[in-house]
């Protein structure tokens, strides 16, 4: 997260990235772009805030995939964002839930993707 010099306490390293995630559920209007995002997890910014512990049908659009990954997430973290202007939008961390090995793979590699594509190194 851009600014925050805490200390860690993830699972699998994240990379900031613009991952165009489309949200299934009716409250949410698509697309959402992906703040940052990691095997297990992502921080999606919307319009419209799902409840703390929704659980949301997700569209994942990687750059290493030619097709979405299609899997669950729930919410566990929602932060309100106003702009300067007054519009104001919801930075919401999810969860991912019943992932099977193959798509956390995927998400793996397309972190380890991004983040050489940058030149990080994550150990």
């Amino acid at each position: 997260m851009i600014g925050y010099r805490g200390v860690e306490k993830r699972r699998s390293p994240r990379v900031e990235d613009g991952i165009k995630i489309r949200i299934s559920n009716k409250n949410i209007r698509p697309p959402a772009p992906a703040i940052d995002i990691s095997q297990h997890g992502a921080l999606i910014r919307t319009s419209n805030s799902p409840n703390l512990g929704d659980t949301l049908d997700l569209s994942l659009y990687l750059p290493t995939e030619t097709e979405p990954i299609g899997l669950k997430a729930r919410v566990v973290r929602i932060v309100t964002v106003c702009s300067a202007w007054g519009f104001r939008s919801f930075d919401i961390g999810v969860e991912f839930v019943s992932i099977i090995e193959t798509q956390r793979k995927k998400l793996a590699e397309t972190v380890e993707y991004l983040l050489k594509k940058r030149n990080i190194i994550y150990q």
